[in-house]
Formats: structure tokens, sequence, C-alpha cells
């Protein structure tokens, strides 16, 4: 019955250690983490040949073989415990020391277990110990084997000691407890050992080993090590839960066996069955609140902690009181050592917390703000070490260590960024835990849950106090500005009836003085001087003086006249050279260095004793965006005396100036302009009377002749004075084409001339539009058969009504614009389209052309105006056909127009004639 129950506790740790060894491997699938499984795994590997041995109790060879089984397991659980070690503590390693230890310590694994398997040097024999049937004598090797273990086991013992010297917080809490755990471990391991040298002491160590991968797993498993006392408290419970029903179950199974047989004890089983499956909850509450009273006295609500703190940003409204008041709540409740908040100052420059008495400012670029504002998550400053190892990008490592130094400078452990739509608003540095312990994911999970809580408040208590803020200052505005109100009015009112005055005159010397007069009359000031540019000679000169008794007594001690002192505009010292250098207010206490180099300084001095001259304000006159001069404001007060107001005025005033400069200069231009056009506009008359003349006279006396000739040209073609060579009838025919062409000419001269003098009359009778065109394709299709080209009247298929024309004139614009798109379609075809719109016909003649560019379509009505390109291919055109068309067109009270879709793509000729013109 022992041995069976030994068995037992061999079988309960194979499934726990198994079950740990795959879930640490699926869970997060690291090297340690594989190192770690595979301790595991041997340690599993072992309680299965455990469990497996003791339940041999009359096979001898079987027992052999599994105890051989389980020492395999044990063989290599040393030397993956060592290596585990190293690798979670990799950063205080002593690789080339380390790396020998471990090529050692494998290879003599891989001995012990050759000779374990295939000889008798480990395990020698089996026999009875206590009540053991078949208990292992231990061979030759095995003292050697004990060694190895034991040397390995002080070799991992000196590296925790080693590396918890060298640490501190989070580490040294890990190291502590991961001893604890191996403490546990080896105490429950070496209870196997003693029996094996005949020391008549029973394993009891194998049932507290599942506390060891229990503890260490879920402590190591997220390198936070979660609680440390929860994760001890929680592997207690569950091994205390384990062990309870195994050895209950185990207990009342073996007594019900001595009792009942057959039946009775399988309905003793399904009983007990039952009773742990009902007991087992309330017995895990029970022990659950044993282990919760042991290790967490001081356990944190975190549910009543986001309540109060959510009291606090819900009610607090102060912001200085807000984050008081919500520090210390955090240090109370979460227990922390210190918590500072760091807020963005308004001018964005800088962090600060609002603690008087423990100050603290970090500037905006600090590396702790630039690493926030890439990356909106709560840094843990024991964890950067590892997230360094898992970055691959040697920049980002370095802004880890950057980070992780500032933070151990500033001895911060955990950082909660705050951010708002706008940004990084501020940040909580946390120093750490009163308890020493390092920060759990519940608390991580608190200040998640906090984060945007505080991120509202902050932006509440920032609105509350700009509207306080706002509030004081409109009080103080409207104090300031009914005061600014008042002097304001004054000015405009001052302002306005000067700007009345000046506009009432076109005079320039008249209004710049007026202006002048203005500043002390209207404004109060001393006086002003009003000066320009000469760009000729780039010097300023006065334009207009103040003109008040003192300024007149002041004028009548110069030496010569103002207006004719000039500055020149490199002076390094006149505040008006200055003013329109700088392109900017300028002002000068000395009266002098408003007057250099016209006056010497001694009577400049003497004059601002007189006229009691505080302050002297240039400004600097544009006009379209160009300065012209500048305006010399001469005060009774000092520059810093002068009110927001005042100093509006000047720039106002001077505005006007440039704004009447400009009018007056556009005037006076404007006038001279005009007596040129004048002029001109009368010579023009003459000579267009002249030209009209000439055309009108050359026209008649063209005209005679040319019919007399062209007469005579076709009787000699028609045969009357006899026939003529071949070659001379050519030439003969050529003659009688241009004499042709040249009556066409001048009888276009003539209506030109017509047109212009008024005498272009129209003799309108009942006309039949489609005869007419039809007379007129056929009269050009001689013409168009010459090129090749296709000449086609498409006539409307109803009956058209006779309409009143000028039969001859409109017989010339069909002619023209058919003939144009003859001389300008290189190939295709020309159209006329004739129809009947409303109470109008409309004609449009079609080509496939050389089209017509875009935008010229309008300028070809012009006198003397042709298509781009015309000229290549009709040198003999007039540029006025398509005038006199729409002369014509117009004269009958139609419209006439081009279109075209573009060059090379033809173009549309069209006139609409109305069927009721006037006569």
């Amino acid at each position: 019955m022992n041995q069976f129950i030994f068995a037992v506790s061999g079988l309960i740790n194979f499934i726990v250690f198994l079950f740990i060894s795959i879930f640490v491997l699926v869970k997060r699938k690291n090297f340690s983490n594989i190192i770690f499984s595979l301790l595991t795994f041997c340690t599993a590997f072992w309680s299965f040949g455990y469990w497996r041995w003791l339940l041999e109790y009359d096979n001898y060879d079987n027992a052999i073989f599994w105890l051989k089984f389980l020492t395999i397991g044990s063989i290599w659980i040393p030397v993956l415990f060592v290596q585990w070690i190293s690798l979670i503590f990799k950063g205080l390693v002593i690789k080339k020391f380390n790396r020998l230890i471990f090529v050692i310590s494998y290879i003599v694994a891989v001995v012990f277990t050759f000779f374990n398997f295939f000889t008798p040097l480990l395990v020698e024999s089996v026999q009875q110990k206590l009540f053991f049937t078949f208990w292992p004598n231990a061979g030759p090797l095995y003292k050697f084997y004990i060694l190895y273990y034991l040397l390995l086991t002080v070799y991992a013992g000196i590296l925790l000691i080693n590396y918890y010297g060298k640490t501190s917080g989070y580490l040294k809490s890990q190291i502590k407890y991961v001893t604890i755990a191996c403490l546990i471990a080896l105490t429950g391991g070496f209870f196997n050992f003693f029996l094996w040298f005949d020391i008549l002491i029973p394993p009891y160590g194998n049932f507290i080993i599942p506390i060891y991968p229990i503890l260490i797993s879920y402590a190591i498993i997220k390198y936070r090590l979660m609680d440390i006392r929860f994760v001890i408290s929680r592997s207690i419970l569950y091994f205390i839960l384990i062990l309870t029903v195994a050895l209950s179950f185990t207990f009342i199974t073996f007594s019900s066996a001595q009792f009942f047989e057959g039946q009775g004890q399988i309905w003793v089983t399904l009983f007990v069955s039952l009773i742990i499956v009902i007991g087992l909850d309330p017995l895990k509450k029970l022990l659950s609140s044993l282990t919760d009273k042991f290790f967490f006295k001081a356990k944190i609500d975190y549910q009543d902690a986001l309540r109060e703190t959510g009291q606090i940003l819900a009610k607090e409204l102060d912001l200085e009181k807000l984050l008081s008041s919500l520090t210390i709540k955090l240090e109370e409740r979460i227990k922390l050592h210190k918590v500072t908040f760091l807020i963005l100052k308004n001018d964005g420059k800088s962090y600060e917390n609002l603690d008087e008495q423990n100050k603290l400012e970090l500037p905006a670029d600090d590396t702790i703000f630039e690493f926030f504002k890439m990356h909106q998550e709560i840094v843990v400053t024991e964890e950067i070490s590892r997230k360094k190892s898992d970055k691959k990008n040697r920049d980002k490592v370095e802004v880890l260590e950057r980070l992780e130094k500032r933070l151990d400078d500033l001895k911060i452990s955990l950082v909660v960024p705050i951010f708002s739509e706008e940004g990084l608003m501020g940040i909580f540095l946390i120093e750490n835990k009163l308890s020493g312990s390092p920060f759990t994911q519940a608390d991580l999970d608190f200040f998640e849950v906090l984060e945007p809580q505080v991120a509202t408040a902050l932006e509440k208590s920032k609105l509350f106090e700009e509207v306080q803020l706002a509030k004081t200052n409109l009080e103080v505005l409207v104090e300031q500005r009914t005061a600014d109100l008042e002097e304001r009015n004054k000015y405009l009112t001052a302002l306005q009836t000067l700007i009345n005055v000046i506009t009432r005159s076109l005079d320039f010397k008249k209004v710049m003085q007026t202006i002048a007069d203005g500043i002390s009359k209207e404004l109060g000031f001393i006086g002003g001087i009003l000066s320009f540019i000469n760009f000729e000679d780039n010097t300023i000169s006065v334009g207009a003086i103040s003109n008040t008794t003192k300024i007149q007594k002041v004028i009548s001690m110069l030496p010569d006249d103002p207006s004719k002192f000039k500055v020149p505009l490199d002076d390094p010292i006149n505040i008006s050279v200055k003013a329109i250098k700088e392109k900017k207010l300028v002002y000068s206490d000395s009266f002098y260095d408003s007057v250099v180099p016209a006056l010497p300084k001694p009577l400049a001095i003497t004059i601002q004793k007189i006229l009691d001259v505080k302050s002297v304000v240039a400004v600097p006159v544009y006009s379209e965006e160009k300065i012209i001069g500048a305006i010399d404001f001469v005060l009774k007060k000092t520059f810093d005396e002068i009110t927001e107001v005042e100093e509006e005025m000047m720039k106002s005033l001077a505005d006007q100036v440039g704004i009447v400069y400009r009018n007056l200069t556009l005037y006076n231009k404007i006038q001279k302009a005009n007596e040129e056009l004048k002029v001109a506009n009368v010579r023009l008359k003459k000579l267009d009377e002249a030209k009209s003349e000439f055309l009108s006279i050359a026209s008649h006396q063209l005209r005679t002749p040319l019919t007399g000739i062209k007469g005579y040209l076709s009787m000699i073609l028609e045969g009357d004075f006899g026939k003529l060579p071949e070659n001379v009838n050519n030439i003969i025919e050529d003659v009688f084409q241009n004499t042709d062409r040249l009556t066409r000419l001048v009888n276009i001269f003539l209506n030109v001339s017509r047109i212009e003098s008024g005498r272009f009359e129209l003799s309108k009778k009942d006309v039949n539009i489609v005869e007419l065109i039809k007379e007129v394709v056929k009269e050009l299709l001689l013409t168009a058969e010459k090129k090749e080209l296709k000449l086609i009247f498409n006539a409307p298929q109803k009956v058209l009504a006779t309409i009143k024309l000028d039969r001859d004139k409109i017989k010339d614009v069909l002619v023209n614009l058919v003939d144009n798109a003859i001389k300008y379609t290189p190939k295709g075809k020309v159209e006329v389209f004739l129809e009947e719109v409303g109470k109008a016909i409309k004609v449009e003649i079609k080509d496939t052309g050389i089209g017509i560019k875009k935008g010229e379509d309008q300028e070809l009505f012009k006198k003397f105006v042709r298509g781009e390109g015309i000229a290549k291919i009709n040198t003999g055109g007039s540029g006025l056909g398509l005038f006199i068309a729409k002369k014509i067109v117009e004269a009958h009270g139609g419209k006439i127009w081009a279109e075209s879709k573009g060059t090379d793509l033809g173009s549309s000729f069209i006139f609409t004639l109305p069927y009721n013109s006037e006569e």
C-alpha cells in the first residue's frame, strides 16, 4: 500500500511536469523557454519511470528497465537547469566560461546515458528495502553521477548568488524566488538517494516537487513574475488541492477494499467520487481564502482604487488640486513610493509638475518625451532590457538604451503616458512600489484603465482654467477697450474729418498741405512733415509741413526754404530714410534725427526745445506696394507713452496719403492721356475720311477701264477677232481671270468705302433663296471640280416662302463663303445646307478643309484679318470678304458666325436672315 502511494506521487509529478512543459512551449517559443520546457519534460520523464517502476511488484526485469528509464531523465535535469539559469539572466553571464561548462556537462550527460542504458555501472541490481519490493542498488559509477549532480547544482547556486549581488528590484526578486523553487526541487529529489546507499529514509520529498515547476513556470513565462506572492499562493493552493483529492481518493479506495468486495467496493468508489466532485469547489475556496490571508495581507483592491480616483477626476476642476489629490490617492491605494505627474506647459516647450516644493521640469525634447511621442505605451523600466534583446534594429536598441539610462538617472520604475487628441499631455513618473516587488499585470491594467480618464479630466481642468483666465482677461479687456474705444472714436472722427477734406480737391500740393495741417489740428500732435522720394536722384524732399504759429516761427529760423532741403536715401541717421529702407515704423527722441543732414544739430536742438518735442515717429507711405515717402509725426510724449490707437492712426493716415498720392497721380496721367487722345482722335478721323475718299474715287475711276478691258478680253477669247494661237489664247485667258479678280477687288473696296461712309444701301425684293443658292453652286461647280472636290447643295424637303433680300448683295455673301470653302479645302467636299428656323432662314456652308484655330472664329470678320497659315494656301485674299459679308447680313437684320472643332477638322460658316426684316 505504501509503495502504491509513492507510485501515485510519481504519477502526479508526471502529469504536472508534462502539462507545464507543453504549456510553456506553446505560450512563448523563445530559446530559454524551450530549454525550460526540456527541463520540465526530463522531470516528467523521470516521474513517469518512477511511477511505472513502483507499480512492478513481481517482475525483476521490468523493475530494472524502468529504473534505467527514470535515471535517463535525472541525468539530463542538472545540465538543462544550469543552462536555463544562464539564459534567463543572460545579461550577467560570463559567456566563455559558461560555454566550457556546458560542453563538458553535455559530454558527461551523454556518457552517463550510454553507461546507464547498456551497462549495470549505474543501476547494478534491485532488492527489497523497507516497504519497496524492488529498490535499486547503486553501481560503481553512481557515486560519480552523484558528484556530477552536486557539482552542477552548486554551480547553479553560485550563478544565482552572483546574479543576486549584481541586480536590484525586479531581477533580484526573480532570482530570490527561482532560488526558493530550486531548493524545494533539490530537497525533494535528494530524498530518493538515501535508500540507494541503504539509508532507511523513504523518499517523502517527492510530494513537494510539484511546487517547483508551478512556482517557476508561472513566474518566468511572461518575464514579469506577475506578483510573486500570488504565484506562490496559487501554486501551493493547487498543489494542496491536487494532493488532498488524490490522497483522499486513494485512501478511501484502498480502505474500502479492506471492508467491501465486488459490487460494494464499486458503489463506495462512486459515492466517494461524487463527494469529491461536489466538495471540490468549496474546498478550493477555503484553501484560496487561507492562502490569501497568509500571502495577501496588503492586497490591492483595484476596483476600489479606480472608483476613488474616478471620483477625484470627476469632481475636481482646479488643475493643481486635481493632480495633487490624484498623486496622493495613487500613492495611498496602489501603495507606491512616489508619484510625480509632469504636464505640458502652455508654451509647449517643456513638461513640469505643479508641486512647488518638489519642482521638476523637463524639456519637451527630453529622451522620455521623444520616446512617448512615437510609442503610446506604458513602460516598465526593468522590462527595457528584455525589449532591447527582442529588437534587431540597432537604432531602436539605442533609443531604448537612452530611455533606460534616463529613467535610471531619475530613479523611475514605471512611466504612464497620458495622451489626448492633440498629443502627449503629460506623464506619470512612478519610482517603485512600497513593497519593493515589481509591477504586475494587474498594476498595468489599472493604469491602462485610468489613463483615458486622466486625459479627459486634464482637458476638462484646462478648459476650466482657460474659462477662468478668459473671464479675468475679459474684465480687464472690457475696461481697457472702453478707454481705447473713447480714444479710438476721437481719432476716427478726426481722421474722417481729414479724409473728407482731402477727397474734395484734386490739387496735389493743396491736398498734401491739408494732411500736414490735419496732423496738428485734427489729431492734436505738434505737427507733421510729409517727405517724398525723388526717384531720379535717390533723395527725399519735403512735400508739406504743418502750418501752426509755433512752426511758422521755427521755419523763420531756417537758413533756406524747407522745400529745397534734400536728404540722400543712403543717410544712416535720418529716421525717414530708415523707415523707407526698413519698411516699418521708426522713432527717435531726438528731433535732429528727423532733419539730419539738412539742419545743423544745434539748430535742431533749439527747435526741439521751442516746440517741446519728446519724440518723432517716422511712418513709411505705401502706394500700390511701393514706398513713395514717409510722414514724420512730431509729438509731445515719449514713444513709450504713445498708445496703440495713436500708432494705428499714424499708420492709417500714412495709408490715406498713399491712396491720395496714387489717385492724384492716376488722375493727372488720365488727364494727360485724354488730351493726347483728343488730338490723336481728330487726326485719325481726318485720315479715315481721306482714306474713304481715296477708296471711293479710286474704285470709281478703276471700274470703267476695267469693264472695257474685261469686255474686249472676253470678245478675243470668244473669237470675235479671229482664232488665236493656243499659247496666246492661254495668256489671254490668264489676263481675263486676273482682270476679273481685279474687278472683284475694286467692287470690294467700293463696298467697304460705302459701308464706312454710310452710303451702303439695300434694294430688297422677294427672292427665292433656294434658286439663288442653286445659281451660286452652279457658277462655282467648275472651280470645285478643278480641285476634285464635291460641291453639294442639300435643299430643304419643304418649299420655303420667298424672302425680301437685296439679291445681288446676298449673292455676294454666298459666293464669298462658298468660294472661300473651296479655296481652303484641299480634299473632300463642300456642302451647303438651308433650313427654316422659326421666323428666319439659316444657311450653312460646311467644308472638310483646314479648319479654324481656336479663338480665331470671331477675329475673321474684322477688316484685313485672315486665319493663321491661310496666306500660304491662297495669296490673293484681301481680308475684306468676310467683313463685307458680315455687314451685308447684319444690314438685313441677320447674324453670321463661324464654327470649327480645330485645325484640319473642317469649318462651317453660318448666317441667318429673318423673313420680316425692316426696310
